[in-house]
């Protein structure tokens, strides 16, 4: 009898051992994915500033630099932020305010111009990840540019009152979206107006051209002081379902030395003026008087001497709408040379009606042994399917 109490003893004591080690267990695993949920929520929700309301009222809230520097995701409540200088975002940073038109952050103070800065801006081509949103950006004037962004998301944003752009794009991966781009350009100390939106690659022309492929889609970009949108020796870019009107300047859209974009589904209105591309005299011109153009596509110098990423060429514009003094203008120097202008350039489905002067190509046929543009089913001289003016 006493061995088989022992035994029935020793077996309740097994069985509490091994309770107690699934406990143990159990309470471990809990443990570890507590803290790893912990962790992936830190890394998916966003932090709400200022803590406490206005930052004036709320000494212990932190900067918006601090949090966005200490956090992946910034949620700014609404409001309007006077920034004495610019808001810097690094890779897989959100910022996100909680309504476009009341939550504002704006340039003020005796701001840190350098000529590239933004009142948000990524300041390096290696940031991926970066998201803005639901937010004005307001540059006010003093700032040079509202956003400058690399490997970035814009969506749902208002930017305004760059001294040179409201946004600037001089890196890779940028996209611009359903954003609002307006009166910005009025006072650029560097060749002045400056664009809404300007995407720059021309760092080292003797280098091949930097394929920043940034897409522009379903914006209203308007009332800029220079053209809508100014592309500036950037290749494989996206300008689709935007409307782009009463900007100043030389053109709603201009592409110089910039090669196979998608230019589709705009809608352009681009007042008919006296203002043509200064910069670049050899493209200010056109069969009738150096004016103002709808989508203008210029080239001007020549690849074979050290500048392989000058060429505008194998562009697509199709299905837009675009009136002003010329409709389209594609122009070049080729007085100088017979193919320094653009070519190998498909024009197809476009309509320019409201325009002084429909379309217009400086590339006749024959003028060299190849490049020729291809036009089709444009409405050139009022009635569908009809050519541009070969000049």
């Amino acid at each position: 009898m006493a061995k088989s109490n022992f035994q029935t003893k020793s077996s309740f004591m097994s069985f509490l051992l091994v309770a107690f080690l699934l406990v143990a267990l159990f309470t471990s695993v809990s443990v570890v994915k507590q803290k790893q949920d912990l962790r992936s929520r830190a890394q998916v929700e966003c932090f709400v500033w200022p803590i406490f309301g206005p930052v004036s009222q709320r000494a212990e809230s932190p900067s918006l630099q601090d949090a966005v520097n200490s956090h992946n995701c910034v949620r700014v409540r609404k409001g309007t932020y006077n920034l004495t200088g610019p808001l810097t975002l690094w890779s897989n940073k959100t910022l996100k305010g909680e309504s476009r038109d009341e939550t504002i952050l704006k340039a003020s103070g005796a701001w840190p111009n350098n000529g590239l800065e933004g009142v948000v801006q990524m300041i390096r081509n290696d940031v991926s990840g970066v998201n803005v949103s639901n937010l004005t950006i307001d540059a006010n004037q003093i700032s040079t540019h509202a956003i400058v962004i690399r490997g970035a998301v814009v969506d749902s944003v208002r930017a305004k009152n760059g001294k040179c752009t409201g946004i600037t794009i001089p890196g890779p991966a940028a996209i611009v979206n359903n954003s609002i781009i307006e009166r910005n350009g009025n006072t650029c100390p560097v060749a002045p107006p400056g664009a809404g939106i300007y995407a720059d690659g021309t760092d080292d022309k003797s280098k091949v051209p930097p394929q920043y492929a940034p897409r522009i889609t379903n914006n209203t970009i308007r009332d800029n002081y220079g053209p809508g949108i100014d592309i500036n020796t950037v290749w494989n870019g996206v300008i689709q379902d935007n409307t782009i009107t009463n900007n100043k300047g030389w053109a709603g859209v201009s592409l110089y030395s910039s090669s196979y974009w998608n230019i589709s589904g705009n809608i352009i209105n681009q007042p008919a003026t006296s203002d043509y591309q200064k910069y670049h005299p050899r493209c200010a011109g056109g069969p009738n008087g150096a004016k103002s153009a709808g989508i203008f596509l210029c080239e001007d110098y020549d690849q074979n001497e050290g500048q392989p990423n000058t060429v505008t060429i194998y562009n697509t514009i199709e299905n837009n709408r675009s009136a002003s003094w010329y409709g389209i203008l594609l122009i070049g120097n080729d007085e100088q040379t017979p193919y320094l202008v653009p070519r190998f350039n498909t024009i197809k489905n476009n309509n320019v009606f409201g325009s002084t002067h429909g379309c217009a190509d400086d590339f006749k046929v024959g003028q060299w042994m190849d490049g020729a543009n291809t036009w089709t089913n444009n409405n050139c001289s009022g009635t569908s399917n009809t050519p541009p003016s070969y000049y």
